[in-house]
């Protein structure tokens, strides 16, 4: 098939400045950083966690959601010597002593950015107008559906003052990681939550919802475009755990693509053939 859309490689580098902790859960935590980059050094979020299978999903759902032209910032894959971390570091990460580990990282988009929670906190009123005025909302819902994403809730989209637009984070438990032991991905057509759209889905009447499922079907008709043998190009993936399979992911997300619309109708109750 000609005018594939290639996936962009994944910039591999190190942290040069830790400027403090984000957040911290029971097996992951996030630190704000300055990566090394070209020709500057770019300001970014690092995950830490033992769970591999996380990181790779972080990396194979940002590549293929900007390469359909979603809000999904710049990622990195980034080295990290945890026995030789910064003494501020040290006392507050749980990371310390692991030894070389692989993290994601994902590029602010902008200072101010904040998560859709934060600034439900600061502005109810004003973060109500701004997500019923955000243009992609579907194309996101059609997205998770694609990816088996159950986790978008409000902490994992951020909104930019910068372009007053929103922007997609953390992708860890996509590829049904939150459900399956093995990813289950053998099983394209298994169905997973899609938090975004049921936390709207008492306000869509039935010509919203085909709306939905037009646009649905417009973005999986760019995704089978998708060139998905440049997925994990440079052979980070094996970097991370020695026992996945690119194949098995990229297989996947490529059958996926003609179950994710009838997947999605289930869960509008709408008749996929219309």
């Amino acid at each position: 098939m000609t005018n594939k859309i290639k996936l962009k490689s994944v910039p591999y580098t190190v942290v040069s400045t830790y400027l403090g902790r984000e957040n911290s859960g029971t097996q992951a935590e996030t630190w704000k950083v300055a990566l090394r980059a070209d020709p500057r050094s770019v300001n970014a979020y690092v995950k830490l966690t033992l769970n591999y299978r996380q990181t790779i999903a972080e990396l194979a759902c940002a590549q293929v959601g900007r390469a359909l032209g979603l809000n999904i910032p710049e990622c990195y894959l980034v080295y990290i010597d945890t026995d030789n971390l910064p003494e501020k570091v040290k006392k507050e990460s749980m990371f310390i002593n692991r030894g070389a580990m692989l993290a994601f990282a994902s590029g602010s988009p902008d200072p101010d950015v904040m998560s859709f929670e934060r600034l439900l906190s600061v502005n109810n009123d004003t973060a109500n107008a701004l997500f019923d005025a955000w243009e992609d909302l579907d194309l996101v819902i059609a997205f998770d559906e694609w990816i088996a994403n159950p986790d978008r809730t409000m902490c994992n989209y951020l909104f930019s003052p910068a372009d007053n637009d929103f922007w997609l984070i953390d992708h860890g438990s996509a590829l049904t990681g939150d459900y399956m032991p093995n990813w289950a991905l053998n099983n394209c057509k298994v169905e997973t939550h899609n938090a975004l759209y049921e936390s709207i889905a008492h306000q869509k009447d039935l010509n919203e919802k085909y709306v939905m499922k037009q646009k649905a079907t417009s973005l999986m008709s760019k995704a089978k475009k998708v060139d998905f043998t440049s997925l994990d190009s440079s052979g980070f993936y094996k970097m991370i755990d020695s026992n996945v399979n690119v194949e098995d992911i990229a297989m996947f997300l490529q059958e996926r693509i003609d179950y994710s619309v009838e997947l999605l109708c289930q869960k509008l109750g709408i008749p996929q053939l219309v």
